[in-house]
């Protein structure tokens, strides 16, 4: 946005010419500023969606199904493809788990979904995501930080659908042998 205009002459921009850029950048979430800056759009669309968050999570409350749902429309306006595991990260920052888990169902890479469930201790959804994903190393990944994390649980897990495999395999420990299984 220029306020003056140098082409032919100097013509300053009048309260009007702003009020109406604002109106419209409120309008739009001022995305042709990307275009302008030659930035990509889905930066800051997940800057904003973040914001959003935590100015929700300092200033007023409002329901997670809300929040998820104007941040899903917003996002789903643009044709842009923005990281939902990103945005649930700052959800989960912010102590919103509900609204994080939320977000992280809109997140098409399980790459991305997984490792954040873990972090937000949400195993069993994790596991669920992993096995449905067909990625093994991500079901490797939730098997070994359950290894890690829940020593001495006489069962960790076990899962029986059409997911990677029939069945995981059980993790057992053995106290007297201070071994896994």
């Amino acid at each position: 946005l220029e306020p003056l205009q140098g082409e032919g002459g100097i013509t300053p921009a009048t309260r009007e010419f702003f009020a109406e850029a604002r109106r419209l950048c409120d309008e739009t979430g001022a995305l042709l500023l990307c275009d302008y800056l030659n930035i990509e759009k889905d930066r800051v669309l997940v800057h904003w969606a973040c914001a959003k968050i935590r100015h929700a999570a300092e200033h007023a409350h409002t329901e997670p199904r809300q929040l998820c749902d104007l941040i899903r429309r917003k996002l789903l306006s643009t044709s842009a493809h923005v990281s939902y595991a990103d945005i649930a990260a700052t959800a989960d920052a912010a102590g919103n788990k509900e609204l994080a888990t939320m977000l992280l169902e809109f997140e098409p890479r399980a790459a991305d979904k997984v490792p954040l469930l873990l972090k937000m201790r949400a195993v069993d959804l994790a596991l669920s995501k992993a096995i449905d994903s067909g990625d093994t190393d991500l079901v490797y990944l939730v098997l070994l930080h359950l290894k890690r994390t829940y020593v001495g649980w006489p069962c960790v897990c076990s899962w029986s659908g059409g997911g990677v495999t029939q069945c995981v395999y059980v993790c057992v420990f053995v106290p007297d042998q201070n071994d896994w299984r």
